[in-house]
C-alpha cells in the first residue's frame, strides 16, 4: 500500500541527530512524515535469572539495531543519490 507517490524533488528530508540514523523525516507541503527502520523503545533484558535467555535477547536486540542503523543509512544513500543525480 502507497502512502503517498511524489517526486523526490517535491519533497523535504531530514536525517536528525536524535534519529541514531535509524529513522527521518519526510515533509511534503503541509504533511509531516516520521518513518523508524526498528521498534522504538528496544528495551535490553533486566532479568539476570536466567543468564541464557538473556543473552539470546540481547543478542536479538543487538541485531535489531544494527538492521535499523543499516536501514537507515541506505535509505540516506538513495535518497542523496535520487536527489542529486
Amino acid at each position: 500500500m502507497a502512502v503517498f507517490d511524489v517526486a523526490v524533488s517535491r519533497i523535504d528530508v531530514e536525517f536528525p541527530w536524535y534519529y541514531f540514523a535509524s529513522g527521518l523525516r519526510v515533509r511534503f507541503e503541509r504533511t509531516l512524515f516520521r518513518f523508524s527502520f526498528g521498534r522504538p523503545n528496544t528495551q535490553l533484558p533486566i532479568d539476570r535469572s536466567d543468564v541464557l535467555e538473556a543473552a539470546t535477547r540481547a543478542r536479538d536486540e543487538l541485531k535489531a539495531i544494527r538492521q535499523a542503523l543499516r536501514s537507515g543509512k541506505a535509505w540516506k544513500a538513495a535518497l542523496t543519490r535520487a536527489r542529486n543525480p
